[in-house]
């Protein structure tokens, strides 16, 4: 009997020992690179049981959510690195990337600066945080920030022409002549040139030279992202409707996800009247993209058209969330509570504008005015 125990023993396999939480982040490290984001995930995850102080199982879960485009899920992983490793090099980066890549540049800006400052050489970060000063129109700090990269990226368009649009917004006139020398000479007589151009022309308002660049990067290639967007909107700051509205109709075929485009449908159609079709159209543009304030606003002109101003007040308060310092939103929503009879916080609001009034400097306004033309989203970066 004993013999046979013994056999029956040797027969059976042997435990497996438990991995270390080293060899199970290693696991999802592998995972992570190979693109397997459900394994990467459990990996870390188990990681995080087997060792609730790992910062990096939390940085790498953060990863891999961004890579879902899981934005706040993956802020939420960054924190929690964060609160654990405070001076961990790469969190405050990996918080500014987060922020970017989903279009809020002003949030990205902080995280950003306080990594540079532990990291001055990084020049990712450097790239990045000089189109964050870009977008949202911080020019000298753009160029400053952009310019020591030119040993780098010297020979790449949309480089050149952020930097020779911030260095010209900031009167420094040398770097943008340099840059936009440098532009020609990379691009050539291509239609991405031609499109650069147009869009220069667009930051200087010179409407018209915009129009003729913006054609003939679209005689070259008739299909170029956004091309048509800045056409339209070229045309519609020399008051022609009927080709704006062509030109964004062209935009939105090609590329049914350009939100911005939606958007100045909707506007173009506001200013003819035809609120049915603004409507539309803003919605559409909120599909492709819930963060653009712009096109909250315009919906709550469409509702306050109509006389249903609940649905007014619901589109101005996600629209204040999204730009809290837009005077023309306090306004309009302060105007509105007074018609709802909320005095108290109808006066509150108006208060609040006289104060942003202030700095004067309103981008949800001048994006529906056309005053200033508002960039589409960058792509992701690819990981």
């Amino acid at each position: 009997m004993a013999l046979l125990l013994a056999a029956s023993l040797r027969g059976q396999p042997k435990s497996q020992p438990a991995l270390s939480p080293a060899q199970v982040f290693a696991e999802g490290q592998q995972a992570l690179a190979k693109g397997d984001l459900p394994a990467a995930e459990r990996a870390f995850r188990r990681v995080l049981e087997l060792d609730p102080a790992s910062a990096a199982a939390h940085v790498n879960l953060g990863v891999a959510s961004m890579r879902r485009k899981e934005w706040q899920k993956a802020l939420t992983e960054f924190r929690a690195a964060q609160k654990l490793a405070p001076d961990m090099p790469g969190i405050q980066l990996n918080i500014g990337l987060a922020y970017f890549r989903q279009g809020a540049y002003p949030q990205a800006i902080p995280p950003l600066e306080t990594f540079l400052r532990g990291q001055a050489d990084s020049a990712q970060a450097r790239e990045i945080l000089g189109l964050c000063y870009f977008f949202v129109d911080r020019y000298a700090q753009a160029a400053a920030m952009l310019e020591p990269l030119w040993p780098a990226r010297s020979s790449d368009l949309n480089y050149l022409y952020v930097l020779a649009v911030s260095a010209g917004k900031s009167s420094r006139d040398e770097l943008a002549d340099r840059a936009m020398r440098k532009l020609f000479e990379v691009g050539q007589d291509s239609a991405d040139v031609d499109l650069l151009v147009g869009r220069a022309h667009l930051y200087r308002n010179e409407d018209r030279e915009a129009v003729e660049a913006l054609q003939r990067a679209l005689q070259k290639n008739p299909r170029l992202l956004y091309a048509q967007y800045y056409l339209g909107m070229a045309f519609r700051r020399l008051n022609d409707l009927a080709s704006a509205r062509r030109a964004f109709l062209a935009e939105v075929r090609l590329h049914p996800d350009a939100a911005f485009a939606w958007n100045q449908l909707g506007i173009v159609e506001t200013k003819l009247g035809h609120w049915d079709a603004a409507g539309r159209y803003f919605r559409k543009a909120l599909a492709a993209d819930p963060r653009l304030a712009s096109a909250r606003l315009g919906l709550a002109g469409v509702y306050r058209q109509a006389g249903r101003l609940q649905e007014e007040l619901a589109q101005l308060d996600l629209a204040l969330e999204l730009e809290p310092q837009s005077y023309s939103i306090h306004y309009q929503r302060g105007h509105l509570l007074l018609r709802l009879h909320r005095t108290e916080e109808g006066l509150a609001e108006l208060r609040q504008v006289r104060q942003l009034l202030q700095p004067a400097n309103d981008r949800v306004d001048d994006e529906i005015s056309g005053k200033r033309i508002a960039e589409p989203k960058p792509p992701p970066d690819k990981q």
